[in-house]
């Protein structure tokens, strides 16, 4: 039996934690890395891929993938607890050590302000940005059509987060702070590691490589 509420009061003690101001430690980094986390065989084995890039090329240069036994079910909230594992395995197989990691999840834009790229950066003790595809939780003003709209995204009357449009005809990314890094800074980092496509490099990688998309097996054939 998974006892959620003891769960919740350790997201709400290890949210206290999060460093919500610039601690980088660089002014450019050398190595940007994105995460994803999927999950396999019925969700019975969770896969987490980390994406390493250099900077400012964002070419992939490293890859891993750790796949884990799922831990605990799916529990609304408390999913960086599901997660978090297999990420952490990941990141103990990479040989390159990134400054920067960009999570596919939520930051702080999360009931409790500790989502998977604030839990995955305090394990790691690593500065973290949150790239959602979709809103937790938080409102915020109906965006326009055009590339670069943004809004704040609120919840309680605190800024948790961006709403950014990224590429049009496409939904927006819900950005936030991860671990050691400010609002304003996580929003211009995924601003300068885009390429043209909805998501940002290193969790386009990243998604890539968990899923194994054409722009990946293209990679892999390129490197012999």
């Amino acid at each position: 039996m998974i006892d959620t509420a003891a769960l919740r009061a350790e997201q709400t003690e290890k949210a206290q934690l999060i460093v919500r101001s610039d601690r980088l430690g660089f002014t450019e980094p050398e190595w940007i890395a994105g995460a994803d986390v999927g999950f396999e065989q019925g969700g019975t084995i969770t896969r987490a891929a980390i994406a390493i890039l250099r900077y400012p090329s964002l070419e992939l240069v490293e890859y891993q993938v750790a796949r884990i036994p799922t831990s605990i079910p799916y529990i609304p909230g408390l999913l960086s607890f599901r997660e978090c594992p297999a990420l952490v395995a990941a990141w103990q197989q990479l040989v390159i050590k990134p400054q920067l990691v960009f999570v596919d999840g939520q930051g702080i834009a999360h009931p409790r302000r500790l989502g998977v790229a604030s839990h995955f950066g305090l394990l790691v003790d690593v500065p973290t940005i949150g790239v959602a595809k979709s809103r937790l939780c938080g409102q915020f003003q109906a965006l326009g059509d055009e590339v670069g709209d943004l809004a704040r995204l609120i919840d309680k009357e605190e800024q948790i987060g961006w709403v950014w449009n990224s590429k049009i005809r496409c939904k927006p990314l819900f950005i936030s702070v991860g671990h050691k890094i400010s609002q304003e800074t996580a929003l211009n980092w995924v601003k300068r590691c885009m390429r043209g496509y909805r998501l940002p490099e290193p969790t386009r990688w990243a998604d890539a490589i968990a899923s194994r998309r054409p722009a990946f097996v293209r990679w892999q054939l390129q490197q012999g």
